[in-house]
């Protein structure tokens, strides 16, 4: 039927897929904090071919990139419980 709702629908897509390349991006402060944020963006989200695992791609300023190096950890850690 056209008043069909599209969470039932997508809900199973955003499992199998992710929720597109824009959802960390919109609330990329809110995961990182503003220190991070403001030298950081994410580009994308690769997932593994198996559904094992995932690639996120940044884009760092310059100069921050040694920092944000070194809290890779950290932002893998709150990346993930973004994602879920």
């Amino acid at each position: 039927p056209p008043a069909t709702p599209l969470p039932p629908l997508t809900t199973p897509l955003d499992a199998l897929f992710g929720q597109g390349p824009g959802a960390p991006d919109s609330r990329w402060p809110d995961i990182l904090g503003d220190q991070l944020a403001r030298v950081s963006e994410p580009i994308r989200l690769v997932k593994g071919r198996s559904g094992q695992g995932a690639a996120l791609e940044l884009r760092v300023v310059g100069p921050a990139a040694a920092f944000v190096q070194h809290q890779a950890d950290e932002i893998l850690a709150r990346v993930n419980l973004f994602l879920g």
